[in-house]
């Protein structure tokens, strides 16, 4: 079973902002950060009842636990170094 994966607009800000914030740094790496942010998240979509972590650019990217539920949702796109109670208040 796959789910609906949805991104919190939150999320879909950090994304932009990370993807944005990469690619100054060098032409395409912002696009390769995007593609594996989407790898990891299509991974979880395809396996709901994994527990899973994901690395995404040497950093812990997804560590959750998931159950069969209708949809995926993303919270937040989060650098390890910042501090988790930001998307933590968005459950």
């Amino acid at each position: 079973m796959t789910l609906a994966v949805v991104f919190r607009r939150a999320a879909r800000r950090e994304l932009d902002e990370a993807a944005l914030w990469y690619e100054e740094r060098r032409p395409g790496l912002g696009v390769e950060f995007v593609s594996e942010i989407n790898r990891a998240v299509y991974l979880l979509a395809e396996n709901p009842e994994c527990t899973a972590m994901f690395v995404v650019f040497g950093l812990v990217a997804f560590h959750t636990r998931c159950s069969s539920v209708r949809n995926l949702v993303v919270l937040s796109v989060f650098h390890a170094r910042r501090d988790p109670g930001m998307w933590q208040r968005r459950a």
